[in-house]
């Protein structure tokens, strides 16, 4: 299966093609180069592959090819198993508005109470006031990266210095990202890679919450 999407924008020079998807890697000012590294990677993931022809002053066409399957799709159940459904609090640091209100929505109909932030200060704070209130959280469901400021690589050890039985989650859109291979490591108890179903989450939490520290 192949996807074009074409824009009649200023177009890539050819010297910065072979970057393109290099994360961080940006000409526009203010760009976070994020937006073709997630997408390459999720596209990756799926066996597929992206290119590129672009012309400078012309515009550019990306060509998404996915491998075709003869299986029919399979039919997903929309709510979460019973099984997994629970109750606790949790931490969700994303700076991704669309990504915290989704998932702060999908937790809170599995029962759990949610408070999503945006940032490593709020994630901080949120955990601080959530202490004092005698109301500790969980899980601390964690994006690996945030531009321009502190990832959840950076900002667990913080979360763990107030409290040391919060239960941390890696997530990040790079599947082979070595945080994600190695979590514990790095003071997780559990990782999810984007893109991520409902279930891939409750999955995730009920790791953390029964892994041993």
């Amino acid at each position: 299966m192949r996807i074009s999407v074409e824009d009649k924008g200023v177009g890539i020079p050819a010297e910065n093609l072979h970057r393109i998807y290099d994360p961080y890697f940006s000409t526009k000012e203010g760009g976070s180069g994020l937006g073709l590294a997630s997408a390459y990677s999720v596209v990756k993931k799926h066996n597929g592959f992206i290119d590129c022809v672009s012309v400078v002053g012309v515009g550019s066409t990306f060509t998404i090819h996915l491998p075709a399957s003869s299986r029919l799709p399979m039919v997903r159940v929309a709510s979460a198993p019973a099984a997994n459904r629970g109750a606790g609090r949790i931490l969700v640091m994303d700076d991704d508005d669309q990504v915290r209100t989704v998932v702060a929505r999908q937790l809170q109909e599995a029962g759990f109470g949610v408070v999503a932030v945006a940032s490593e200060t709020a994630a901080v704070e949120a955990c601080r006031e959530a202490l004092s209130q005698g109301r500790r959280f969980d899980v601390a469901l964690m994006d690996l990266t945030v531009p321009g400021g502190d990832g959840g690589k950076e900002v667990m050890p913080r979360l763990l210095a107030l409290d040391p039985t919060v239960r941390g989650i890696v997530v990040s859109g790079y599947s082979d990202d070595p945080v994600l291979a190695d979590c514990k490591r790095h003071g997780f108890a559990a990782q999810l890679a984007k893109p991520y179903h409902v279930e891939d989450l409750l999955a995730a939490i009920a790791t953390a919450t029964t892994t041993a520290g």
